[in-house]
């Protein structure tokens, strides 16, 4: 047993006399910010300041708060919730990147460095003001200092972060707890062993240089050390081991002391009074917080009433270890939205948004974008795909005849918006061009259905009229209005199932031909969550 998995919580791998790695100009990976504190990116470092809380105990006078708002909040219905994002111990809010830039598109989001993790200072230094306890009143206090007098919020935790908040919902302030309508814990601890605390108790008196010892010992081999193998699965790219290795060494034994001294997992009892909808996400090959401390958890709910035992919806996600944040971000964040769209609000739903937020495809503003946006892209890979933006008839440029005589290369034009297009399909009769219509509905991924229909409908295509390997001639064209997402993702597609491409592979070629690619991220994450889950795929229990 590692003294991490004594808490499942966040890395505690450093060498105290020793500083942690730092590029010369502050960058490093991915093009994050690296100090000796913190592993961020330039959206967090641009939403985050210090900030001072009292509890009923204790002044936390240095704390890092990451508070972002809706920007288009004003047009869309009142009170959106306050999403709150809490880490692990050894972790810090660059851990959340992912989530944090997908979901301040959805509504208001709220996260923190802990006392003494990331850029917040330890401070106080009592040791009593690191437990559970202590975290999770410091946290009540925090989102009830955000909250509008009528909002409502969500919570996520992250391995020690599951603890605190479920210990702040059910034996906290009752008045915060009414207010949170959904709650996500991402590799949860169920409890501690005799065993562990037995262990914890004894690692937490050890003179600090043994402890930093263990530490040093514990980081030797870099990305492929056993600090980092603990956190990401066996399969993991370097990068990926990268990034949990600078985390591992941002993490303060002071700190880590501390917290895995004053750990606690909340009773079955404290499990029990958290009333709002339950998602506990977990990896396949976590080995820190095993999917079954999930399971324990979801014990508790057993012996309660059908209605109660609805509410907690479990899930794990293939291929991936305790960093599961930044290791299957995209599944995380496509979970999370259905969770939150299925059983919270749908008005958290990007695609609902999208909707609600939509103007006229013609009017002013959006025919001047129409008219920016490139006409025809580059052959997408080696594919036989050619993305356009719609035609439309009485356009000088991009109408249907013009199009003739511009693309000789181009045999078929496959329309896949979901009504009648600005312009008369049968401006194609006569030509070298042949129409057809596969629909689908703008701002949301094309259902299974519908891609499977698009496939069957190329291959159709090339059975009358077979192509070589890499085509240069007799190419597919495919438009949706501007060419960018649905024409995208079906694209896409086919290629993942057709032509052999991984899912980022063909996000990656489709991007080169037609720039920036797919621009909605959860049409991204849709496309990794149907073509790169593994041959078992997301599991997921029954209620969910």
């Amino acid at each position: 047993m590692t003294v991490a998995a004594l808490c499942g919580i966040g890395p505690v791998i450093r060498w105290a006399t020793r500083k942690p790695a730092q590029n010369k100009d502050g960058k490093g990976l991915d093009g994050r910010i690296i100090t000796p504190t913190t592993v961020d990116t330039p959206h967090i470092i641009d939403n985050t300041h210090l900030e001072s809380f009292k509890t009923s105990k204790y002044t936390y006078p240095s704390i890092r708060v990451y508070h972002h708002l809706h920007r288009k909040a004003a047009k869309l219905p009142p009170n959106l919730p306050l999403i709150v994002f809490i880490h692990g111990l050894g972790g810090q809010i660059g851990q959340f990147q992912y989530l944090l830039e997908y979901f301040v598109n959805c509504s208001h989001v709220l996260s923190v460095d802990l006392p003494g993790c990331g850029a917040s200072d330890m401070s106080p230094k009592l040791w009593e003001a690191y437990t559970t306890a202590a975290f999770a009143e410091l946290i009540g206090v925090i989102i009830e200092r955000y909250l509008d007098p009528e909002q409502q919020f969500i919570v996520v935790g992250h391995s020690m972060g599951c603890s605190v908040l479920a210990t702040l919902l059910g034996s906290g302030n009752p008045e915060i707890a009414e207010r949170c309508i959904g709650f996500v814990g991402i590799c949860p601890k169920a409890q501690l062993s005799d065993k562990e605390k037995k262990q914890r108790n004894f690692i937490t008196t050890l003179p600090r240089f043994v402890f930093d010892t263990y530490r040093y010992l514990d980081r030797r081999g870099g990305v492929d050390s056993p600090s980092v193998k603990r956190f990401v699965s066996p399969s993991s790219p370097k990068a990926i081991r990268e990034y949990q290795l600078l985390i591992n060494e941002r993490s303060r034994t002071p700190t880590a002391l501390r917290v895995i001294r004053g750990f606690a997992t909340p009773t079955p009892d404290v499990w029990q009074s958290i009333h709002c909808p339950i998602l506990l996400v977990t990896g396949q090959h976590d080995h820190v917080t095993p999917t079954s401390n999930a399971d324990m958890i979801a014990s508790y709910f057993s012996s309660l009433p059908q209605e109660r035992k609805s509410k907690l919806k479990q899930i794990e996600l293939p291929d991936a270890g305790h960093g599961v944040l930044y290791e299957k971000y995209h599944h995380v964040c496509h979970v999370l939205a259905e969770f939150f769209t299925r059983f919270v609000s749908e008005h958290i739903s990007l695609a609902w948004q999208l909707e609600t937020l939509k103007e006229g495809k013609w009017v002013m503003k959006n025919e001047k974008k129409w008219m920016m946006t490139s006409s025809v892209s580059g052959r997408v890979g080696t594919s036989m795909f050619k993305a356009v933006k719609t035609l439309r008839q009485d356009d000088p440029i991009h109408n249907p005849q013009a199009f003739v005589e511009a693309n000789p290369d181009i045999s078929h034009i496959i329309d896949i918006s979901y009504k009648d297009p600005p312009y008369l399909p049968s401006s194609f009769d006569g030509s070298h061009i042949q129409y057809h219509k596969s629909p689908t509905k703008s701002k949301q991924p094309p259902s299974q259905e519908q891609a499977s229909l698009f496939i069957s409908l190329v291959d159709s295509i090339l059975a009358e009229n077979p192509l070589p390997p890499d085509p240069v001639e007799g190419l597919i064209a495919v438009h949706c209005h501007y060419g960018f997402n649905r024409t995208g993702f079906v694209i896409c597609s086919y290629m993942i199932e057709k032509l052999g491409y991984s899912a980022q592979g063909a996000i990656d070629a489709f991007k080169e031909a037609r720039y920036p690619g797919i621009k909605h991220a959860h049409f991204i994450d849709e496309l990794f969550v149907r073509y790169d889950s593994g041959p078992e795929g997301i599991r997921r229990a029954p209620t969910f």
